[in-house]
């Protein structure tokens, strides 16, 4: 499942697997979709800035961080919304891998 070839073996195919089995709200998927987006914009276009169009107006789409954290101040950059956009995608998706791992159930042992 994995394999690159697989259901799951891509960056979009894990991030819709996670979103259809409920462990993403919509908000954190689109966010993570745009994230992509921006990333093979580099990854494909060494000329491509985040002053330029379509990487400032999805940056300026990131939507997570100002749902729970606040709204970003006049002025701020397509490249700040982007770190402090990723940098609350990661600590979401960190934080429920903790809880995760705390809720963790064992088979019963055998003593």
């Amino acid at each position: 499942m994995l394999r690159y070839d697989g259901p799951m073996g891509t960056y979009s195919g894990r991030t819709r697997a996670a979103y259809c089995l409920g462990l993403l709200r919509k908000a954190v998927r689109d966010d993570l979709k745009l994230v992509g987006k921006i990333r093979n914009k580099f990854a494909h276009d060494l000329t491509v800035s985040f002053a330029e169009d379509p990487i400032r107006s999805w940056c300026n789409s990131l939507r997570w961080h100002r749902e729970t954290y606040m709204e970003p101040p006049p002025g701020v950059t397509a490249r700040d919304l982007f770190h402090v956009g990723v940098n609350h995608l990661v600590g979401y998706l960190d934080g429920y891998v903790s809880i995760a791992r705390g809720e963790k159930r064992f088979p019963p042992r055998d003593d």
